[in-house]
């Protein structure tokens, strides 16, 4: 329809151009009731209009309008006739004007009209966008529309006054044109120069945003992408690709669901659902993800999704902090919990095994009013004591070597093949009541090794001990020594090998049958009992002997070996002394638990020791005020305070007498303890006599005590 219009308009102007022009008659003068007929400016600038209005939409290089071009010539004509249709009513142009002033009105609004068709992309967008040109442009424009006609105005009314001739007004008004024109080109200047400075500034600081973004974006210590709406990375940063092990190009190519682990995605496209719905502003979760080699990652993603300014989303941006260690920590704290949990349950049952047929056999004779005289049931309660015991020295042994630099050894040159047949010769009965045989092949040439005697013992026991708890009858028991042919380092190392025909170990129980409370399968505790220490214990010693073990196996049976570091020196037997050789001894014993005080006196007395007995310190100080004594065995926990200060109190009145702390305090922290307050000896409860008597022996070979 505007195509039409614009032709009809164009036909109108064209052939009334054509009247002027060449004089012939096609009765436009008709229609415009003139008998001057149509202007030739006004025959111009409908044309101009008409094809205005007939390329309305064209486009042609550069997104140019002609349409535009062709209503601002007709703008411009149409302003110029009503200005001088203002000069010819103010009296100073006699005579029409080139074009009447209601024509002029009509195609000023008309041009403008069309103008204003492209206000936001034409050329009408130089004058009303927000910017600084703009707005300079729309004053400048102001002043050209006002101050030139009134320019104009004065000249003329300067020049009709008679004020100076036409000649002369004319340069006037040229110059105060051209003074005008150069005033608005310095204060345009001056408006752009400052306008470029300013954008210059903000592009800084945008550039500078922009960089501070993108060190921050590369160097932060998480993986940040930002993702489509439909989960494809549109952007990832260096630690991204550290984690998940995709370069750059390669993310380009994937989405978030490509590398989430399969039993995570569901929850996360929730996520991701709700986030794209506005049901979540943003969300965080833990999810595993696939890396490029296969392998999986645990990873702490926040998501959050950016909108555009009309509230339609732009991208999510995704951070991911590597949380698998954590996760590893935490996995390995839940195996400690639930080993804890193990322990205390084993423990308990192994603690109360021992006790049961002890407590049933004193109830069950002490009840009929009989005697204990059976060598039976009193052996039963010797062995299930025993057991007992091995089970609290067991945790004393672990807390020490837990516990780094508590455990000591008393290092000396130990034949360790003379070792070995003496702890073979300890069990012989044990592994025939089993049912059990031992191949004892002792190849190494050299066997004296730097160590301490009574822990290389409890090495071999504990070995020795789990292989024969785990080989049904009538399997074999192998232990093996050898030598390397030529020395390696600056340590010698003799090779021992301990192999039995058991059960086996798991291939995933390699790895931690040495940590405590560890027993391979949870049913094992139950069908073959113990605590799980033994194993612990073992790497330990070897350990504190500056040797290493390892365990192998392959389905049928297991293998341990370990090596000990030989020694040039040679073994020097020890003196030992019989309880015999000792004199009478008169002891003061301090116990405040009367079970214990009472026992204790009867065995001494039956030994041929004179034994008094207090319960507490201020007891047993009195009693050395007013009795001679040889030897002080003492409890450490008293009721009346610690059996570590009768030492000290001793020595304060100017005496020194031998002492054996006798308690149940047994960690390397109570042995130091009693050590240093003066006690010669710590002996952890229960004891056996026969420690205590050869404590007694040391002591009093080194010298008598006070007359």
């Amino acid at each position: 329809m505007a195509k039409a219009l614009g032709g009809v308009v164009c036909a109108i102007g064209g052939l009334a151009l054509f009247d002027r022009l060449v004089g012939g008659s096609f009765g436009i003068a008709a229609l415009a009731e003139s008998t001057a007929g149509v202007a030739p400016r006004e025959a111009l600038s409908l044309v101009l209009l008409g094809l205005a209005l007939a390329t309305l939409n064209w486009t042609v290089r550069r997104r140019i309008r002609p349409a535009e071009y062709l209503a601002a010539l007709a703008l411009a004509l149409g302003f110029f006739a009503l200005l001088r249709d203002v000069y010819h009513r103010s009296g100073y142009f006699p005579g029409d004007g080139p074009m009447r002033a209601s024509s002029a009105l009509i195609i000023v609004t008309l041009a403008f009209g069309i103008l204003c068709a492209w206000a936001k992309s034409g050329l009408m967008l130089v004058f009303v966008n927000a910017s600084t040109t703009a707005r300079i442009l729309r004053r400048f424009l102001l002043v050209v529309v006002i101050a030139l006609p009134l320019l104009g105005w004065a000249q003329l009314f300067l020049q009709r006054k008679g004020w100076h001739p036409s000649e002369f007004g004319v340069a006037l008004l040229v110059v105060c044109s051209l003074g005008v024109f150069i005033l608005l080109m310095v204060i345009l200047g001056a408006r752009l120069s400052k306008s470029e400075m300013l954008r210059r500034k903000e592009e800084h600081r945008r550039r500078m945003r922009e960089t501070d973004f993108g060190a921050t974006f590369e160097q932060t210590a998480v993986g940040i992408a930002h993702v489509s709406v439909t989960g494809r990375f549109l952007r990832t940063n260096n630690r991204l690709s550290t984690i998940l092990g995709y370069s750059r190009e390669e993310f380009a190519k994937l989405s978030f669901q490509d590398i989430t682990y399969p039993e995570d995605l569901e929850m996360d496209l929730d996520y991701f659902r709700r986030v794209l719905s506005g049901e979540l502003s943003c969300y965080t979760t833990e999810k595993r993800y696939s890396k490029k080699d296969g392998s999986l990652v645990w990873g702490n993603l926040t998501v959050a999704l950016l909108r555009t300014p009309a509230g339609e989303p732009k991208y999510f941006i995704s951070v991911v902090e590597d949380i698998s260690n954590w996760k590893r920590t935490q996995e390995e704290l839940e195996a400690a919990s639930k080993a804890k949990d193990r322990f205390i349950s084993v423990i308990s049952h192994e603690l109360r095994t021992p006790l049961t047929p002890v407590l049933a056999a004193l109830s069950g004779e002490i009840g009929k009013g009989q005697s204990l005289a059976d060598p039976a049931t009193i052996e039963m309660m010797r062995r299930n004591i025993e057991h007992e015991t091995s089970i609290i020295n067991d945790l004393l042994d672990l807390t020490r070597i837990s516990s780094s630099g508590k455990l000591k050894l008393e290092l000396r040159p130990v034949d360790l093949h003379v070792l070995i047949e003496e702890v073979l010769l300890g069990i012989d009965s044990a592994l025939h009541s089993k049912g059990l045989s031992c191949r004892l092949l002792l190849n190494a040439p050299r066997h004296i090794v730097n160590g301490d005697p009574i822990r290389l013992r409890q090495i071999f026991l504990n070995l020795l001990d789990n292989a024969m708890k785990f080989t049904p009858p009538g399997g074999i028991i192998t232990l093996e020594t050898s030598m390397d042919k030529e020395r390696r380092g600056s340590c010698d190392p003799i090779h021992i090998r301990v192999a039995d025909t058991g059960v086996g170990i798991e291939p995933g129980n390699l790895e931690r049958i040495f940590d405590a409370f560890e027993q391979g399968k949870q049913s094992i505790p139950r069908r073959y009992g113990g605590l799980g220490l033994g194993l612990a214990i073992v790497r330990g010693l070897v350990e504190a002997h500056g040797g290493t073990i390892r365990a192998e196996s392959s389905g049928g049976g297991a293998e341990f070996f370990f090596d000990l570091c030989l020694t040039d020196q040679s073994v020097t037997k020890p003196e030992i002394r019989s309880a015999n050789e000792v004199k009478q001894v008169r002891i003061l014993l301090v116990e405040d638990h009367e079970d214990t005080r009472v026992t204790l006196q009867r065995l001494l007395e039956r030994r041929g020791h004179t034994v008094r007995t207090a319960s507490g310190v201020a007891e047993a100080v009195e009693l050395f005020r007013h009795h001679p004594f040889d030897l002080v065995i003492s409890d450490i926990g008293l009721p009346d305070g610690s059996g570590l200060d009768i030492p000290v109190a001793l020595r304060s009145d100017g005496h020194g007498l031998p002492s054996i702390a006798l308690s149940g305090f047994g960690t390397e922290d109570d042995i130091q303890k009693s050590l240093r307050a003066g006690f010669s000896h710590h002996l952890t409860k229960p004891v056996e006599m026969s420690i205590l008597d050869a404590a007694i022996v040391d002591i009093m070979s080194r010298g008598a005590g006070r007359n």
